[in-house]
């Protein structure tokens, strides 16, 4: 696993060693970030479900303004410092419960520009999560969700406060891009 492209191509990531941890593949992190590599630059970005942190990673080498890296799993704490070691950007690691850790940017006033979330894929954490980034106003208009899932059970329909951007099946997996439609 490695950076794709921009300040810290090619360097080398390691992830969690643990069954509950899927990195995303290398060809559909390509063709994620195909897709919006436009919106990354100067972006404030938020991480969810972090694990060794390589979409944020990818985000921090492409020009992200900043970018928050959170996951409940303390390992990811010790793998997230190694693969940001000697990256100036600016960056924040919180080691916590993924609803725990909105309730506390939302208390900050901190909001987004762009949200990776990979969830675990049998759970519905992601819904919640997307839910959650409304209700607690941590998205700016315009903002982008990039949303892998389990492919057989793709986005369900979140009414006027999102448009579906992009859709697409990778296997078992299944990747949407939101965008946020503020009220």
């Amino acid at each position: 696993m490695q950076v794709i492209t921009g300040k810290y191509r090619g360097r080398k990531l390691i992830s969690l060693d643990t069954e509950k941890t899927r990195p995303t593949l290398a060809r559909v992190k390509e063709s994620i970030f195909s897709m919006i590599d436009s919106y990354i630059d100067n972006s404030v970005v938020l991480d969810l479900f972090a694990g060794s942190g390589s979409l944020g990673i990818e985000c921090v080498s492409r020009g992200a303004k900043k970018v928050y890296f959170v996951d409940a799993n303390k390992d990811a704490k010790r793998i997230l410092e190694k693969n940001l070691n000697n990256v100036k950007e600016d960056f924040e690691i919180v080691i916590e419960d993924y609803l725990v850790a909105l309730t506390m940017f939302a208390k900050k006033g901190i909001k987004f520009d762009m949200v990776l979330l990979d969830p675990p894929y049998a759970s519905d954490f992601g819904v919640v999560a997307i839910n959650k980034l409304h209700e607690l106003k941590l998205l700016n208009s315009g903002s982008l969700i990039i949303y892998e899932q389990e492919g057989k059970n793709l986005l369900q329909n979140f009414g006027d406060r999102y448009i579906i951007k992009k859709s697409k099946q990778y296997g078992i997996a299944g990747v949407v891009i939101l965008e946020y439609v503020e009220e």
